[in-house]
């Protein structure tokens, strides 16, 4: 009786973990061109919970560009 309960209480634990994970990490996505592309070198997304939070466009010279999502 005990043990379906421990088993339980980890299956649940490791839901809750993984839900809690997937809201605070935040992913960064590179996607770097060998030539520039219309002066574009690179692109970075900052994902997190499976929505882009900000792009980061770096120009061929040296500039980089933020944009952020608002938040309410």
């Amino acid at each position: 009786m005990i043990m379906p309960a421990i088993v339980s209480v980890v299956i649940l634990m490791a839901a809750v973990g993984y839900v809690a994970f997937r809201k605070f990490s935040v992913t960064r996505q590179e996607i770097e061109f060998g030539a520039p592309q219309d002066g574009v070198r690179a692109i970075y997304l900052d994902i997190r919970e499976d929505t882009v939070r900000g792009l980061h466009i770096l120009y061929s010279d040296g500039t980089m560009s933020e944009v952020r999502t608002p938040r309410a």
